[in-house]
């Protein structure tokens, strides 16, 4: 039989004119998936999913997988050519004068680097297509799997395993429900003993839609202000009101940028909890939940279990239970490496890229301000900015999972939308007070009287310092977690329970 593969970027180009229905429905457009496959003899990623996840979010998560590093890189230039040109005088910009030698001169660049990246997140594996680039081969059940022949079909999954340990790497499009999925964990256990887990990329693939929020909401708050000032208001307001004014216009994105960052923390906290308590004897399979009866057509269904406990137990001479030993006692430590500490909802690295709105705000200030001082200053509040946002993120963090780890806050949905409210209110409140007493403080005219010597220096080192220090204590701290071992699940029925609380 011929090895099926689907090529990334042809993938997510075929199934994007339909909105990539075709991963999550069957019919005809299975067929149509099909189309998109070809025989080869190298598999780069083995993409694990479960079928119940949402399509858009699996989506997003294979675009920022593929397309991330290609936007960050065309939103850059993009935002550079914009700045120069601004300073060159041939793009618009907006002066805001608050009076006393205060003015900043704002361009486009942050708005440019936004919708650039944006774009090419979207649709950077359609241009490497145009370019003839074939890029990342993968296997993709659905698309390399006939679907609409029922002999084809079956002997694609029976050998699905062949296709797995083929692999270069496994890349798993983690949800909360992957690690009940029984074929999931098969192709895991399959994976986990051809290549180990130093070959395996776990995505959680809500943490996409994390990062675009906290993008689009970082980029309102870098327009927010400039308008809300260019609009005349401040000059209709007493200045004890004017910080309240500002505060408020910010406000909405802080609530996108909170609520956004308490979610990441909620998915990143449950996947702890899972892999903790991971017991591959209690996934749930189709056949199972339906009493071995096909609901659409009454026949009946060959057990999935026998022939997924079949195989592992090939590969484990204690089976699903050695296995899911194997997993508690590695699959921790391997996150943290892969996605950081958890008090940081996002990798730092992907941190930077959302955060870049920011910097292109800056270096327009920077570049285009008449004064000396402001541009000086202004260089140095956006340059230090980001360990600033980054303490006050991780500080927030590290709030929430303390809150999390003394309450029982994940155990049910309501307790859950009352750990997002706190966090989406705090790390609102935190941002928008915190950024508005750091812009004052940074943000003055040459003709301000001059700061004591090393106050600046002080406040940056500050900035710089502390994230690296958060971030250091909570890798030691979940380093010497991972050394205590994970609470093991003294009964079969105890891991059940475990799993349906998270």
């Amino acid at each position: 039989m011929s090895t099926l593969l689907a090529e990334a970027g042809e993938l997510l180009s075929a199934h994007g004119a339909t909105a990539l229905s075709t991963i999550a429905t069957g019919g005809s457009d299975d067929a149509n998936s099909y189309r998109h496959s070809f025989s080869t003899r190298v598999i780069h990623r083995f993409i694990s999913h479960s079928w119940r996840d949402p399509v858009l979010l699996k989506r997003m998560a294979l675009l920022w997988e593929s397309n991330a590093g290609t936007a960050f890189a065309f939103g850059s230039a993009a935002a550079s050519v914009s700045a120069a040109a601004t300073r060159a005088g041939h793009l618009p910009t907006l002066v805001l004068d608050y009076g006393g030698g205060l003015v900043n001169v704002i361009g486009l660049s942050s708005s440019v680097y936004a919708f650039c990246f944006l774009v090419s997140l979207a649709y950077g594996h359609r241009l490497a297509r145009a370019l003839g680039l074939r890029g990342m081969i993968v296997f993709w059940d659905k698309a390399c799997i006939r679907q609409d022949d029922e002999r084809l079909k079956a002997a694609g999954i029976t050998h699905i395993h062949e296709f797995i340990v083929a692999s270069d790497r496994l890349l798993i499009l983690w949800s909360e429900d992957y690690f009940e999925r029984l074929w999931c964990n098969f192709e895991l256990a399959c994976f986990l003993r051809a290549r180990g887990l130093s070959h395996v990329n776990l995505v959680p693939i809500a943490a996409t839609r994390h990062q675009v929020a906290i993008l689009l909401a970082i980029q309102y708050m870098s327009v927010a202000v400039p308008v809300l000032a260019a609009s005349g208001v401040p000059a209709a307001i007493s200045a004890t009101s004017l910080d309240a004014v500002f505060a408020c216009s910010l406000m909405p994105g802080g609530l996108v940028f909170g609520y956004a960052h308490a979610s990441a923390i909620v998915a990143r906290l449950r996947l702890q909890q899972q892999a903790a308590a991971f017991d591959a004897r209690a996934a749930r399979c189709f056949c199972c939940d339906h009493g071995h009866t096909s609901p659409e057509t009454g026949a009946t269904m060959a057990c999935d279990r026998e022939f997924v406990e079949r195989v592992v137990q090939d590969r484990f001479d204690g089976g699903l239970a050695q296995f899911s030993q194997i997993v508690r006692e590695a699959l921790p430590a391997h996150v943290d490496a892969l996605l950081g500490p958890a008090l940081f909802p996002m990798p730092i690295w992907r941190f930077a890229i959302v955060y870049m709105p920011f910097v292109w705000l800056g270096v327009d200030i920077a570049l285009c301000s008449p004064d000396a001082g402001v541009r000086r200053s202004n260089a140095l509040e956006f340059g230090f900015g980001f360990g600033f946002l980054l303490t006050g993120v991780g500080l927030n963090g590290l709030l929430l999972t303390a809150v999390a780890a003394r309450t029982d806050l994940l155990a049910s949905a309501t307790r859950r939308r009352l750990f997002l409210a706190l966090g989406s209110a705090t790390g609102a409140v935190a941002f928008v007070l915190g950024w508005g007493k750091w812009d004052a403080f940074f943000n003055v005219p040459s003709s301000a009287p001059p700061r004591r010597a090393g106050e600046t220096a002080a406040v940056c080192t500050a900035a710089a310092a502390l994230p690296v220090l958060l971030y250091a204590g909570a890798s030691v701290g979940g380093r010497a977690r991972t050394a205590a071992g994970p609470r093991q699940p003294a009964q079969p029925h105890e891991a059940t329970r475990s799993i349906a609380l998270l």
